[in-house]
C-alpha cells in the first residue's frame, strides 16, 4: 500500500506568503513575490534565532492510501490532472467515506481548475469530518479560506494545528497572519514572536515593522480615548453650568416671589390704617 508521506503536496500556496503580503501591505513595504527572499538584518541579533533546523510544512503525516488513490496521486504528481480526477471520481462512486480520496479529489479539482473553490472546499470539509486529525486536509482548507479573507473560519483549523504541532514555526506564523488580518495586532505579534523564537526568520524580519505599526495604532487609540474623555469632561462641565444657571434662575424666581408676597401684606396694612384714621 502506498503512503501519504513523501508524495507531492497538493497545496502549492503557502499561508506564510499571505502573512508576509499583509504585513508588507500594512507597513508600506513592498512584497517580494510568491517566493520571498529571507529577511536579514532587520531584527536585532539577540532576537534572531540561530542554528534552528527548518521545520516541515505541512507537517508530515504517514497515511495508507488505497491503490486507486495512490495511482491518482502519482498521476497528479506527473501533471496528469484529468487522469487523476477521473480515477478519484470513479473510486468515490463506490467508496464515499474515504477522507484521503476526498482530500486528493479537492487537490485534483483545483489543479484542473483553480476556480473550483466551492467543490474543493466541500471535499475538504468532508475529509475533515471523516478524519478530524487529517493535517493535509486542514492545511488545504486554510489555503482556500485565507485568500478569501475568511480568517474566522480558518482560525478553527489553525488553532487545531497550534495545539497539535506547537513546535512547528510555520504553524504560528500562519496563525499570526489571521490575527493580523482580523485586526488583532497584539495577538498576531505574539504569534509572530513565537514563530521567530522557533526559527522562523521571515517572522523575525517582519517583527520590527509590525511592532512599530501596532505602537502607532495604540497611540492613536490613546489619543482618541483622551479626546473622548475631554469631550465627556466638557459635556459634564456644560451640564454643571446649565444646572447652575437653572439654580440661579430658581433662586431669582424665589426672590421675586418672596418680594411679591411681602409687598401684599404691607399694602393691606396701609389700607387698614387709612380706614382707622377715617
Amino acid at each position: 500500500m502506498a503512503t501519504g508521506g513523501g508524495v507531492v503536496t497538493p497545496w502549492s500556496m503557502s499561508l506564510l506568503l499571505f502573512m508576509l503580503a499583509l504585513a508588507c501591505e500594512n507597513t508600506d513595504q513592498t512584497p517580494t513575490g510568491r517566493q520571498p527572499a529571507e529577511v536579514s538584518g532587520t531584527e536585532p541579533a539577540a532576537s534572531t534565532p540561530t542554528a534552528v533546523p527548518a521545520p516541515t510544512w505541512p507537517p508530515a503525516q504517514e497515511r495508507t492510501l488505497a491503490p486507486e488513490i495512490a495511482q491518482a496521486v502519482s498521476l497528479l504528481d506527473k501533471g496528469d490532472r484529468t487522469g487523476a480526477l477521473v480515477l478519484l471520481e470513479t473510486y468515490l462512486a463506490t467508496t464515499s467515506d474515504d477522507p484521503d480520496a476526498m482530500q486528493w479529489r479537492a487537490a485534483a479539482r483545483l489543479a484542473e481548475d483553480p476556480q473550483a473553490v466551492m467543490p474543493a472546499e466541500r471535499d475538504l470539509a468532508r475529509a475533515i469530518d471523516l478524519d478530524p486529525d487529517y493535517v493535509l486536509a486542514r492545511v488545504g482548507m486554510c489555503d482556500l479560506l485565507i485568500p478569501q479573507r475568511r480568517c474566522p473560519e480558518a482560525m478553527v483549523h489553525l488553532d487545531w494545528m497550534v495545539a497539535h504541532y506547537p513546535d512547528l514555526a510555520d504553524v504560528w506564523a500562519n496563525r499570526a497572519f489571521c490575527w493580523l488580518a482580523t485586526g488583532h495586532g497584539p495577538e498576531g505579534i505574539a504569534d509572530a514572536e513565537h514563530a521567530c523564537s522557533l526559527g522562523h526568520t521571515r517572522s523575525c524580519g517582519q517583527l520590527p515593522a509590525l511592532r512599530a505599526r501596532q505602537a502607532k495604532l495604540d497611540s492613536a487609540k490613546l489619543d482618541s480615548a483622551k479626546l473622548d474623555s475631554a469631550k465627556l469632561d466638557s459635556a459634564k462641565l456644560d451640564s454643571a453650568k446649565l444646572d447652575s444657571a437653572k439654580l440661579d434662575s430658581a433662586k431669582l424666581d424665589s426672590a421675586k416671589l418672596d418680594s411679591a408676597t411681602g409687598a401684599a401684606p404691607a399694602a393691606e396694612d396701609k389700607g387698614l390704617a387709612g380706614q382707622a384714621e377715617d
